[in-house]
């Protein structure tokens, strides 16, 4: 096959992939890999399409040939981890994640999964510091501000948590989980009054935010305010909170 054809199934798995056609952009991608196994960048989207569509033992298989091929390419370092994290193999995901961060160590995304990846291995302090990485490359990444922002609530450091909160909601004002998210903290810091505005301010936004309206519910709970706990657990329950956690609340408000 001459390499113009290579270069227009490429061209075409980018667009099926892009459209979310996966089956499509695989077909694309197969033909390649059929006639040109070390065609570049083949495997690497292969990889990275089957790792999309939950396949994460083939997108290894997949992932592993194309950095053999291409081992500067941090983006499928980046997404090797991510199959390695899916099948459960904790040491090579993180492996694999530093290899990314070696390949492009000034790619916000790229420590921001590295960050992500330790946060789901439970390494609070290198997922910390993978964010804070991220944000140093780029100060208003909203998805490093909110991810930092959880692994400082997991660590107990609630100051540190609601800044970077509030630092979302300072970019994006109409955020509504990001309101939701600050007044969880401020209700762990005991700043109750606080904590309700975010949690109205977040219903107000978005009055289907169940996330919001339970947590006022057991705020309204604590504070003694029986109706109002109720109706709000009321609301959390009717856009879908889980019923499993409501009822028993509501139960203990009759």
């Amino acid at each position: 096959m001459p390499n113009a054809d290579f270069q227009h199934l490429m061209a075409e798995a980018a667009v099926h992939q892009q459209n979310k056609e996966w089956e499509q952009a695989r077909d694309r991608l197969r033909q390649i890999i059929a006639e040109a196994p070390a065609y570049p960048g083949a495997r690497a989207r292969h990889g990275a399409i089957l790792l999309l569509q939950g396949l994460p033992n083939q997108a290894a298989e997949e992932l592993e040939a194309a950095v053999h091929q291409q081992p500067d390419d941090a983006a499928s370092w980046a997404n090797l981890a991510m199959a390695y994290l899916k099948l459960g193999k904790g040491e090579h995901t993180i492996w694999a994640a530093e290899e990314a961060v070696k390949r492009n160590p000034q790619h916000a995304g790229i420590q921001n999964n590295l960050g992500v990846l330790y946060q789901e291995l439970g390494l609070l302090e290198q997922a910390a510091a993978a964010f804070e990485q991220a944000l140093r490359i780029r100060p208003a990444k909203i998805v490093s501000l909110r991810n930092l922002s959880v692994v400082y609530l997991r660590q107990g450091k609630l100051e540190q948590a609601a800044d970077m909160m509030e630092r979302v909601i300072m970019l994006q004002p109409r955020n509504d989980k990001a309101y939701a998210s600050l007044g969880v903290i401020q209700f762990r810091q005991g700043s109750l009054k606080e904590a309700e505005a975010s949690f109205q301010r977040a219903v107000a936004l978005n009055s289907a935010n169940a996330e919001a309206q339970k947590n006022l519910g057991v705020l309204y709970q604590q504070q003694g305010r029986k109706q109002e706990a109720l109706q709000a657990l009321q609301d959390a329950l009717k856009h879908g909170y889980a019923a499993d956690i409501l009822i028993p609340l509501m139960e203990k408000l009759r």
